[in-house]
């Protein structure tokens, strides 16, 4: 654990040192050189352990603030970087951060996370953002733990160059978000706030349902796991409402930030996580979600 620690540390130092010496230039990019990367020109790359891992294929969305970067090796499987902010700097992936990456090898159900355990981790350095073309540069090292496999993988030398991002709607107010890869947006939510926790729902027209609740009223980053008190409930429609539950099993996890609270009890943030229904032993992956204008009442 202490080497990772430094091998981060290096790394982080060398990323502020590289975007302090970034400059705006005249077409409103802000970034430190047109191929801040290195070698690599367009796509992405890593190492996966020792194996040199290259993504054949790629994406990029911007929603709101949340940055979404993923690619797909054709051998070595996918790896995801989620970021909720676009400002140029070197953003934390592990616990407690607001930010976080995954792995999934290739045939395999196994999703090996950043913040699945806090002796993993590690970061992103977002070092070219143009807001004229919506294309990102930057670099990444971070370390990935699987609850199934209990085994931690080291994704190193990672990089992303001149990828181009295509910008999706931000919910004015409900949820967005991916269940199994399928973008879902919300039509009708409702949210409650007690002295000692706060529970938000999105339903779509199909009583397709999420649920959180979170044993806390702060703005935060909060594990979910079958070892915490908050946890998350997916139903999938009206005619099938047996429920996925984050805390059904201890492989499950995930994350909910609450990025801002109003005076007026407007929720705000993002969230990311697993469930699991134990009667017909099936997990739903859901991603890149967000939540924006729910009124919490009392």
């Amino acid at each position: 654990m202490q080497i990772r620690k430094i091998k981060i540390t290096f790394l982080l130092i060398f990323c502020i040192f590289f975007y302090m010496s970034c400059s705006k230039d005249d077409n409103n990019s802000i970034s430190s050189n047109k191929n801040p990367i290195g070698s690599i020109t367009e796509g992405i790359e890593a190492k996966v352990d020792t194996h040199t891992w290259k993504a054949f294929n790629y994406e990029a969305t911007v929603c709101g603030k949340q940055i979404y970067i993923s690619g797909l090796d054709s051998a070595l499987g996918q790896i995801t970087i989620t970021i909720n902010d676009t400002i140029l700097g070197t953003y934390d992936l592990n616990t407690t951060s607001n930010h976080w990456a995954t792995y999934s090898p290739k045939n395999s159900s196994d999703i090996y996370t950043t913040f699945s355990n806090p002796n993993d981790g590690g970061i992103l350095n977002l070092s070219m953002f143009d807001k004229d073309t919506l294309i990102i540069s930057g670099s990444f090292i971070f370390y990935v733990y699987s609850p199934q496999s209990k085994k931690t993988i080291t994704i190193s030398s990672g990089a992303f160059a001149n990828i181009n991002l295509k910008k999706e709607n931000y919910p004015t107010t409900g949820f967005r978000a991916y269940i199994g890869n399928k973008l879902w947006t919300s039509t009708m939510t409702w949210g409650i706030i007690t002295n000692d926790s706060i529970q938000i729902t999105g339903s779509n027209s199909q009583g397709e349902q999420i649920t959180f609740k979170i044993c806390n009223r702060l703005k935060n980053s909060y594990l979910i796991n079958a070892q915490s008190c908050h946890y998350a409930r997916y139903i999938t429609s009206t005619t099938d409402n047996s429920p996925y539950l984050s805390n059904s099993s201890s492989l499950m996890n995930g994350k909910f930030i609450i990025e801002n609270i109003s005076t007026d009890s407007i929720i705000q943030g993002s969230f990311i996580v697993s469930v699991y229904r134990p009667s017909d032993k099936k997990t739903i992956h859901i991603t890149r979600g967000l939540y924006n204008g729910i009124k919490l009442n009392q």
